[in-house]
């Protein structure tokens, strides 16, 4: 189901630690620590309640893997990279 934006309820959920943990293949204790220092999206302060946006989360680990991909593409040691530079 989805309001009159198109969004859905699904994109809209808002994960707590357990889930990203869970979803990050990390600890609780992990998730907070890349938390406070930036390395993993910023979650929302709802009343105590802390939550991350499960769109946001998976924007990020897609960026992630995409930098992954690049690395190793550039750090691919071909037969034709060897014969360009001579190696």
């Amino acid at each position: 189901m989805g309001d009159r934006q198109g969004i859905s309820v699904e994109d809209k959920r808002l994960l707590n630690v357990k889930e990203v943990a869970a979803l990050l293949g990390i600890s609780v204790r992990t998730v907070w620590a890349k938390s406070g220092c930036g390395e993993i999206p910023a979650p929302l302060k709802i009343g105590r309640s802390t939550r991350w946006s499960k769109t946001a989360l998976e924007r990020w680990i897609d960026r992630q893997q995409q930098k992954a991909q690049r690395r190793q593409l550039g750090g691919q040691d071909d037969e034709e990279t060897r014969n360009r530079y001579g190696i």
